[in-house]
């Protein structure tokens, strides 16, 4: 006579699964996905430097800074509010400059300011837990969706 479990043999997978996938869930990114994210970051802001630039570049860097003054609410990375202001003050400048004169580039106080934060972003990557991560930029993605209906309903209404 077999015994037979009150769960199959495929709902064990499925909560072995679900119970590896919630403890993966705790721990930083893998480190190959920390590179990949900062080559792409530091390429980006390469591209500005070199006046190679263009609006997507610029998008990527203001979504590194929104995603790093999440991750710093949340109590990853070591840095000074003012500094992260500072930081977004002179891309939104950069930005405003090249959309008026078409050269996508970056000053070289903006550039510095702005690998400062790479910097600090590759050690909250490295050290703040996966659902840490995603939760800092979905609040990001909120944020991109809401001024961007915003801006909609400023269009319809004029």
């Amino acid at each position: 006579m077999s015994h037979s479990s009150p769960v199959s043999s495929s709902g064990k997978k499925r909560r072995v699964a679900s119970q590896v996938a919630a403890s993966t869930r705790l721990l930083p990114l893998p480190d190959e996905v920390v590179s990949a994210l900062l080559i792409d970051y530091h390429m980006a802001l390469a591209s500005l430097r070199q006046g190679r630039g263009d609006l997507h570049h610029f998008v990527t860097m203001a979504r590194v800074v929104v995603v790093s003054c999440h991750l710093f609410d949340a109590g990853y990375g070591e840095a000074h509010i003012d500094g992260l202001m500072e930081v977004q003050d002179a891309l939104d400048r950069s930005h405003r400059m090249a959309a008026q004169t078409g050269n996508w580039c970056l000053d070289d106080a903006t550039f510095e300011l702005l690998a400062d934060l790479l910097t600090l972003h590759e050690q909250q990557l490295r050290e703040a837990p996966f659902h840490v991560v995603a939760r800092s930029n979905e609040k990001m993605e909120q944020g991109v969706s809401m001024s961007g209906a915003r801006a909609s309903g400023m269009r319809t209404a004029a």
